[in-house]
């Protein structure tokens, strides 16, 4: 692959890039797509009186935005084709998504705080999703 040193993304592959810098990157935009999806999961549930369902669902869809924006670009600074990568993230997602509901309809059904349920599944995503961020969706 070749390397352009004045372009701002470049096409190389996430292990060719500075692993803790990506690692610093990852976990910025990990917490500002947490602090969007937990404050609109707190409007929609707490303030709108939404199911948990409908407010996890839009939350998700909101930090979904910011995350895969700021990964493509700022993480993991790949510029290959969209194509491939965006479905490759949706599976992702989808994956995500399906844990995160199961997580936070189970644990407050169980008594644990709506917000607390949310955060433990975001925690417990995380890794799994940079392991695939690096290695699979942006390559």
């Amino acid at each position: 692959m070749s390397f352009e040193p004045s372009a701002a993304v470049s096409a190389t592959s996430p292990a060719e890039h500075g692993t803790a810098a990506q690692v610093v990157r990852f976990l910025v935009v990990g917490a500002l797509s947490y602090l969007v999806d937990i404050t609109v999961l707190w409007l929609t549930v707490r303030q709108l009186a939404w199911p948990i369902v409908l407010g996890t669902t839009v939350a998700f869809g909101c930090a979904f935005v910011v995350n895969y924006g700021l990964g493509r670009r700022w993480v993991f600074r790949t510029s290959a084709r969209r194509g491939p990568q965006v479905i490759r993230y949706g599976i992702t997602v989808g994956l995500n998504y399906v844990l995160t509901l199961i997580a936070v309809t189970s644990l407050t059904a169980l008594g644990v705080d709506l917000l607390i349920a949310k955060t433990i599944s975001v925690a417990a995503n995380a890794v799994v999703n940079y392991v695939l961020g690096r290695y699979w969706i942006y390559r």
